[in-house]
């Protein structure tokens, strides 16, 4: 499958009220942007039915399919009964869920505008021929997986870390949760992948960006009620996603621990994606371990330098 086109993967956003003690995020909030702002144009005529084009672009990792007739004739012949949101009615729960930092928040504008789209247009898509989504799963973030074969009828689309399954709309197909979630037999899928917005031309052209940023669907979030119903340590998660450095600072004089607790996020890992370097090095200095490979991988894709440097020296400490 192609793979065109490299974009910047990381992308923040801040708002006022929330103190920021160097240039990141806001750095990358001006590079996204101007991503966000810029045309990326894709020639479908080139593209053969059945092929997938998989992109980068502001973080959300799109992938165009142009589906084959077959796709065509198993949408037009869905058995609504054996998907588990075919309204999209669960889809804004699910961009909500996404958000963890005010890079997650911007991205999320881009899902809600696309999923206006997704909820207008017959299969999702403005043409018929072509599916727009985001390959990350909406429900576990792993990347999806295209026609391995094991697909039950109907599906095309598999998440390997749910085993959870989607047709070539992006719809969900019923069922529970496997992978990371077999331990709990009681949750069921109910997330369809997230449309990106998009044109299409009339000679086949689909466009994605060109977008003012500051037009994108609202959405805004509730810190201090967040604040108001977590634990202390998703408080602290929260605080450092969101580079609320007054907020870690308090918790972790109470005594909260930084350090990762099985199934809940991480506040180190939020910190490198949404916070300033001051949030991350106070962190560190509260004991949060600095050694998962996740973590440097983070830090190099949203190129800060510093704080690579910061968990190498913690590292050896």
């Amino acid at each position: 499958m192609l793979r065109l086109i490299k974009y910047l993967v990381c992308v923040l956003c801040v708002v006022a009220g929330v103190s920021v003690a160097d240039d990141y995020p806001q750095v990358s909030v001006d590079k996204l942007r101007q991503e966000i702002a810029e045309p990326v144009k894709v020639n479908m005529n080139e593209v053969p039915r059945g092929m997938a084009i998989f992109l980068d672009w502001a973080g959300t990792y799109p992938m165009i399919l142009h589906r084959t007739e077959e796709d065509l004739r198993n949408l037009r012949k869905a058995d609504f009964a054996l998907l588990a949101d075919d309204q999209d009615l669960w889809s804004e729960e699910s961009i909500l869920n996404s958000i963890f930092s005010y890079r997650t928040l911007l991205r999320a504008r881009l899902y809600k505008q696309g999923l206006a789209l997704a909820k207008s247009r017959a299969f999702r898509s403005l043409d018929e021929n072509y599916l727009v989504v985001s390959t990350v799963s909406p429900l576990t973030g792993c990347n999806l997986l295209y026609k391995t074969g094991s697909e039950p009828e109907g599906a095309i689309f598999t998440d390997p870390c749910s085993s959870t399954y989607f047709d070539a709309a992006g719809r969900v197909l019923k069922g529970t949760l496997g992978g990371l979630f077999e331990a709990d037999p009681e949750r069921k899928a109910k997330y369809n992948l997230r449309v990106l917005p998009h044109k299409v031309t009339e000679d086949n052209l689909i466009l994605l960006g060109e977008l003012d940023p500051d037009e994108l669907p609202e959405i805004k979030p509730d810190l201090q009620s967040t604040y108001a119903q977590a634990t202390g340590f998703r408080q602290l998660a929260v605080a450092a996603g969101f580079n609320d450095v007054d907020k870690v600072r308090t918790l972790l004089k109470l005594g909260i621990n930084p350090n990762r607790r099985s199934g809940e996020e991480e506040p180190l890992y939020n910190a490198v994606l949404g916070g300033s370097t001051e949030l991350v090095r106070m962190l560190l200095e509260a004991g949060a371990r600095p050694g998962g490979e996740y973590i440097k991988d983070a830090a190099e894709a949203a190129e800060r330098v510093d704080v690579l440097r910061l968990l190498e020296t913690y590292a050896l400490q």
